[in-house]
């Protein structure tokens, strides 16, 4: 497996990411089969968030944040609400390989998910991530 544990490059992001694991927190309870798909345009990085609900019903959050804003690994994105209810959202990329995988959170070191550039992953391919993810200290036994 191959880290990007040299300077990270939100370039790389771009595309489709599916959620295949996480442990519980708020966020992702309420989500199931999440995905984010990254773009890029001018310099701002632009996420939108793919959520099926237990029922199936889809919604979409849409964020942004600009690339020099962007501090090592970490990226704060505001979503816009209605009502001027706006979000901002940390996103952590702990670790990734940018082709198949990455292991992602908020910051607070409890909460990750873990993700893949394919929809459905094999068993072997995923334990080997969450042995990586255990490794930097997460927490893998309340994974769903």
């Amino acid at each position: 497996m191959t880290s990007s544990r040299g300077p990270f490059d939100p370039n790389k992001l771009i595309g489709k990411w599916y959620g295949v694991e996480h442990n519980i927190h708020s966020l992702e309870d309420k989500c199931s089969n999440g995905i984010d798909e990254f773009s890029i345009v001018g310099n701002t990085l632009l996420i939108n968030k793919i959520c099926t609900d237990k029922r199936g019903m889809s919604s979409v959050s849409s964020g942004s944040t600009t690339i020099s804003s962007i501090r090592g690994n970490t990226m704060k994105f505001l979503f816009r609400a209605e009502r001027g209810l706006d979000t901002t959202i940390t996103y952590v990329v702990y670790d990734t390989d940018y082709t198949t995988y990455m292991i992602v959170g908020n910051g607070d070191r409890k909460t990750f998910r873990i993700m893949s550039r394919k929809s459905r992953v094999e068993l072997c391919w995923l334990s080997g991530i969450e042995i990586e993810a255990s490794k930097m200290g997460f927490d893998v036994s309340h994974i769903i």
